[in-house]
């Protein structure tokens, strides 16, 4: 999986099923190049399309079962790599870089409200906590 494609299908994972525009929202992103990603995710079975219920000129997306297992893959993959890097790290050490880090997402997501960008997805701390076992 490409680098770039990973935010859009853990994007679509999290909101899924999704409509590309509000996909590029959440991502900071533009609509077009949203799309490009979304079409090639598509083309290697990644994604699905179907029509929005609500607007049938609309496309929602969503992961399909390949989709699922490539996220889930890479999800397992980039957890190791992390417990590899901090294998060395004291329990605190890792306590204050976890507190830390949640400090710069939280700065970030009020800078983007306060530019008036959308707001940030909030994940409950249990998705977090499972984010950080894969």
């Amino acid at each position: 999986m490409e680098s770039t494609a990973y935010p859009v299908m853990f994007m679509v994972h999290t909101m899924g099923p999704v409509g590309i525009s509000d996909v590029a929202t959440m991502l900071h992103s533009d609509v077009s190049t949203v799309s490009r990603q979304v079409s090639g995710l598509f083309a290697h079975g990644l994604l699905d399309k179907q029509p929005d219920p609500a607007d049938g000129r609309a496309t929602l997306v969503s992961l399909t079962e390949a989709g699922r297992r490539s996220l889930d893959e890479v999800q397992l993959v980039r957890g190791e790599w992390f417990q590899e890097l901090l294998a060395d790290w004291q329990a605190d050490e890792t306590d204050i870089f976890t507190d830390r880090l949640q400090r710069l997402g939280d700065s970030l997501d009020q800078n983007l409200r306060d530019r008036g960008a959308a707001a940030p997805m909030i994940f409950p701390a249990s998705d977090r906590t499972s984010d950080k076992e894969h």
